[in-house]
């Protein structure tokens, strides 16, 4: 009655593992900073990065004459709403969050120039007295990129936060994706026994599931790092100081934002890849139950 071969069970587990200390010395490369009223412009060896001093972000990055990401990474701490979310009412209990990353007030941005590598320094004031996000950008001469997001609250009985993130908007180029983490099917906090570490690839389509209602879909935990490949040979790699949640998806996440039904009556399937991707990637999310915590 099962085939041979069949899989009855299986675990992972981690094994004591020691490569030695590594020790490279990467070659120095300049990197020039122009600023005027509205921008701060990196330019290295092949590229480019560019901020704008409105909105404390990153809002282009090219490299060999390609366009890699086109704004962000911004602070995000929101999710397009499961149908779980929906039952634990979680808009009523955390709808500060929805636009928090959206409506931040940026307090200040400073750049602090060095030969071989740039700083930059972004704090933002967030609504409804959340508290203070901070984004610290490293940029060196050769073009990678280190961010650091870190969110210090406000004193006070705040909400509970449904994703603790960034949300990275890029050019519809790419169209498949490769990552290091659990998988191949999405999983969550709390939903990812299933889901076994390895290495797997597919394309952006393919990350969608396109439930009757849209929602929440394709995130990966445990992701050591995820590249996006175009079919012209670019690509983006973003790796993890730790395992984080990531999600790559090939249309404009805000099209998984809940619709009351008796508004627009809205279907996953509707839903077309087209004009952007969108990346996430999270510290943490809250769990598919969608009442447990952060």
């Amino acid at each position: 009655m099962v085939p041979a071969g069949h899989m009855v069970a299986w675990e992972q587990f981690k094994l004591p593992w020691n490569n030695g200390e590594s020790i490279s010395v990467a070659e120095r490369k300049k990197i020039e900073v122009a600023e005027t009223a509205q921008t701060i412009d990196l330019h290295f060896e092949g590229g480019k990065i560019r901020f704008n001093r409105k909105t404390g972000l990153m809002e282009e990055y090219r490299y060999m004459g390609k366009e890699l990401v086109t704004s962000g990474p911004e602070p995000f701490f929101w999710r397009a709403m499961t149908d779980n979310d929906l039952g634990n009412n979680l808009f009523g209990r955390c709808g500060k969050w929805k636009y928090a990353g959206r409506d931040r007030k940026l307090e200040i941005i400073k750049v602090i120039p060095g030969e071989d590598r740039v700083d930059v320094h972004s704090r933002f004031l967030l609504p409804d007295s959340l508290g203070i996000y901070e984004l610290n950008y490293r940029i060196t001469g050769s073009g990678a990129i280190r961010i650091e997001g870190r969110y210090m609250p406000a004193s006070g009985n705040l909400p509970s936060v449904p994703r603790m993130g960034m949300k990275l908007a890029l050019p519809f180029t790419y169209d498949s994706v490769e990552w290091f983490g659990r998988g191949p099917h999405e999983n969550y906090s709390d939903r990812y026994t299933s889901a076994a570490i390895g290495y797997y690839k597919g394309s952006l389509r393919e990350q969608f599931h396109p439930y009757v209602r849209p929602q929440e879909t394709g995130n990966k935990t445990d992701v050591r790092w995820l590249a996006l490949h175009s079919p012209d040979g670019g690509g983006v790699l973003v790796v993890g100081e730790k395992p984080l949640s990531m999600n790559a998806l090939p249309f404009d996440y805000q099209q998984l934002d809940y619709v009351p039904y008796n508004i627009k009556r809205k279907h996953g399937g509707e839903i077309k890849p087209g004009g952007m991707v969108t990346l996430l990637v999270d510290q943490k999310q809250i769990g598919f139950g969608g009442d447990t915590h952060l």
